[in-house]
């Protein structure tokens, strides 16, 4: 199951690009598995290790901005020397 987490890594990477609609993507997958574990459902756990997933990505995404000079770590170059 951790698997799973690590492939959803670079998909919340992907969509923490899209703002605040993709920030809170990982957190309601995540809650709704623990939502589904405590009320007994299967896929419960899949659900919690894929929004964990997701909420590194943002956070790696949110990471790489406060660390590039520039800001945004998804722009290419402005070509600007």
């Amino acid at each position: 199951m951790a698997f799973a987490a690590v492939l959803a890594v670079p998909v919340g990477l992907g969509l923490a690009m899209f703002g605040y609609l993709g920030w809170l993507i990982g957190p309601l997958v995540l809650a709704f598995g623990l939502l589904s574990r405590t009320l007994g459902r299967k896929g419960g756990l899949w659900a919690i290790w894929i929004g964990a997933g997701l909420i590194l990505g943002t956070l790696s995404y949110i990471g790489l901005g406060l660390l590039t000079p520039d800001g945004s770590p998804t722009e290419s170059g402005s070509g600007q020397a």
